[in-house]
């Protein structure tokens, strides 16, 4: 076979020429990703529940939802991992190549079958089920140039600036905030003061629910005082934080005879 192709020089180069341009029509034809998946996409669901410590939420939240979530359809594998700061996240992977728009929706709905088997405070926050990557693909870090402000301000200033903002760019899944957290209030309670007031933990949590509760009575009761003016004071009163409702509508009514006689 070499020697008929080594007497005929011109028809070995007209058949290498043709191999050379059927191969280059095939790679155009070839469906090749720029990024191709190679990682089993991935869905977390995060659950908080304050004051309770890892075995807690393992044995209060991560066990429910793993039951329920266990099976989702094309699942691998799943690893959850229980903080002592209450919180807990489940990572569930897929096969390569799912939906993931599919999975997320069929892992909300395992996860709001485990919902009525989870402790009040944490169907209150909220279980949160959404897309997730192994890794961080960017990693950004801000400081104050001139030592200007400390960690906790960057912190805040993060939360409520740069987060947002971050998570509406097209494309991205999600953005978090890593070794920050917001501005809280810590409160320490003593056993033996408590114990002469005859008082507990939950009552004190009870005074401090009614009064940090959001409600919008004072759009309501001014709409009801001014009804000509409703239009136009529902701008500024859709939210107020209410300590007291016998001062508010004692601040309401004065309103209301500066009103009419001012």
């Amino acid at each position: 076979m070499s020697e008929f192709f080594i007497r005929r020089p011109i028809f070995a180069i007209v058949i290498s020429i043709l191999i050379v341009i059927m191969g280059l029509l095939t790679i155009m034809g070839i469906p090749v990703a720029k990024y191709p998946e190679i990682t089993p996409p991935m869905v977390q669901v995060s659950a908080s529940y304050g004051g309770a410590n890892a075995v807690n939420m393992e044995e209060t939240v991560a066990t429910p939802l793993e039951q329920q979530i266990n099976g989702v359809e094309g699942m691998l594998y799943m690893k959850s991992v229980n903080a002592n700061n209450g919180t807990a996240a489940i990572q569930v992977s897929f096969e390569v190549g799912t939906d993931l728009d599919k999975v997320n929706m069929l892992t909300q709905n395992r996860t709001s079958a485990a919902t009525p088997f989870l402790p009040p405070e944490v169907k209150n926050l909220g279980v949160n089920v959404k897309k997730s990557l192994t890794f961080p693909l960017l990693m950004i870090s801000l400081y104050s140039p001139s030592k200007t402000y400390d960690a906790s301000f960057i912190n805040n200033y993060s939360f409520l600036n740069i987060l947002d903002e971050l998570k509406r760019i097209k494309g991205v899944g999600d953005a978090t905030v890593m070794g920050g957290s917001e501005y809280a209030m810590r409160v320490w309670l003593k056993p033996d003061r408590m114990s002469k007031l005859g008082i507990t933990s939950n009552e004190v949590i009870g005074a401090f629910v009614i009064r940090i509760t959001l409600c919008q009575v004072a759009h309501l009761a001014i709409s009801q005082l001014y009804p000509e003016h409703r239009t136009l004071i529902q701008p500024y009163y859709n939210n107020v934080l209410l300590q007291n409702s016998n001062s508010v509508i004692s601040s309401l009514n004065q309103m209301k005879a500066a009103h009419r006689y001012g």
